[in-house]
């Protein structure tokens, strides 16, 4: 899978906008257990550098529009109701 690690890496921002809270950028940040243990889980499994990590976590911050688009659905089309039409298909 080729975009794996950009997925992955994604689910993290999400994750830590949830879990996350605002601070300036300057202070220290201590992380949330779930969000050290995300951490922890990505550098064993995948060999992420733990102060990488650390660092675009501490650039997270929770954006309220974000989360709720995160949670609406979209209403499902039937496949047949795309207005697309295959440019495969003998005319």
């Amino acid at each position: 899978m080729k975009h794996r690690g950009l997925l992955v890496v994604l689910a993290a921002f999400a994750l830590a906008a949830v879990i996350g809270d605002a601070r300036p950028q300057d202070t220290p940040r201590a992380f949330a257990a779930e969000t050290e243990a995300f951490i922890d889980g990505m550098v064993e499994r995948h060999r992420f550098d733990r102060e990488a990590l650390r660092a675009m976590f501490a650039q997270v911050r929770r954006q309220p529009q974000v989360l709720a688009a995160m949670q609406s659905q979209a209403k499902p089309r039937p496949w047949f109701n795309t207005g697309r039409r295959s440019s495969t298909r003998p005319g």
